[in-house]
């Protein structure tokens, strides 16, 4: 057999050599640009998967709803909102309006009177009642809001904001108070032959009947503060039974009414006061002594009446009297009312 030279078998296996680390260098580089292509794909699908993890609870929507969007003057109204997840804290607040102010009843029941274009802390329910007045314009909006702040921090902050309507329906369409008109009586005169006489409506005797609701704040009286008490006008209307019904004229065919405030914006308890109302044809209704208010106490008082016996522009007053009140400017109310027949 003939022999391989030594020379020759060391040549051929470098030459494999050689052949078999160009292959592996051509393997390792095609793997690494196999690789190169697989891993971004697959980090940036943990990373969108982690950040919609983390991102969950912020991508929540805060949903609020009223049960009305209109409501009228002195009525309330329940605002609702969803239920947002983590642990965090609600407000409430609502715009400076003119003309408007808002309570609202707490975890207690006690209604509490809120600053305009101030937050305010609620409890971790979903619902809040709030207390509505507007005294100066027929029709007008009231922007609210509902926040959320998540474990107080400004990054997860949800804020909603809605508008509800308010209608005062005791001032004129046109926004002006109606001018008192004066009127002239007549006398009748003796019918002519074969002219029928006058049909005379017989006298009712004036009657009154009060609905009174007494609205609780934060009382507490200090004995050696002072009284005042401060009347407000809610509106005319009509009573039906116990419900005031609001309207811009009031019908001599229904039990007439008139609804007020009267609240204790003193720092010591009213425990002896009352009120003098005159209503229209003439009709006096003086109140016994009503229940005492404390501080930022309030009661809206719905006086209702009957036996009219003129139409017309009327005028209606009402004075509050207690003992010991430090200012009687703000005790009496007059506004004028039509009265149609």
């Amino acid at each position: 057999m003939e022999q391989v030279p030594e020379e020759k078998k060391n040549a051929l296996t470098k030459t494999f050599a050689i052949v078999g680390f160009t292959a592996l260098i051509i393997f390792i580089v095609w793997f690494a640009v196999q690789l190169v292509g697989v891993l971004p794909s697959a980090f940036s699908s943990l990373a969108s998967l982690a950040d919609s993890v983390y991102n969950y609870d912020n991508n929540q929507e805060l949903q609020v709803s009223t049960n009305n969007s209109v409501v009228n003057a002195g009525e309330s109204f329940t605002i609702s909102w969803t239920h947002m997840k983590g642990v965090g804290a609600y407000s409430f607040s609502y715009k400076c309006t003119e003309g408007v102010a808002l309570d609202v009843k707490n975890t207690e029941g006690a209604i509490v009177s809120l600053n305009c274009d101030t937050p305010v802390a609620l409890a971790q329910s979903t619902s809040l009642e709030v207390l509505i007045a507007s005294e100066k314009y027929r029709f007008v909006d009231v922007p609210y809001t509902i926040t959320f702040a998540k474990d107080e921090t400004d990054e997860s902050v949800k804020s909603t904001t809605k508008t509800i309507t308010v209608v005062n329906a005791s001032i004129p369409a046109t926004g002006v108070v109606v001018a008192p008109v004066v009127t002239t009586p007549q006398t009748p005169t003796t019918p002519v032959d074969n002219t029928p006489a006058p049909v005379v409506k017989p006298v009712v005797k004036p009657t009154t009947t009060t609905v009174t609701k007494v609205v609780y704040g934060i009382p507490v009286s200090n004995p050696n503060g002072v009284v005042n008490l401060q009347t407000t006008y809610f509106g005319a209307g009509s009573l039906s039974g116990s419900t005031f019904v609001p309207a811009t004229k009031i019908d001599m065919d229904l039990k007439g009414a008139i609804r007020f405030e009267v609240k204790n914006i003193g720092t010591k308890t009213a425990t002896n006061w009352s009120y003098v109302a005159h209503l229209p044809s003439d009709i006096t209704y003086t109140s016994p002594i009503q229940k005492e208010l404390k501080p930022n106490e309030r009661a809206v008082i719905t006086l209702g009446f009957d036996g009219l016996t003129e139409d017309g522009i009327e005028s209606v007053s009402i004075t509050v009297s207690a003992t010991g009140d430090v200012s009687t400017a703000n005790n009496t109310i007059s506004v004028k009312v039509e009265i149609i027949d």
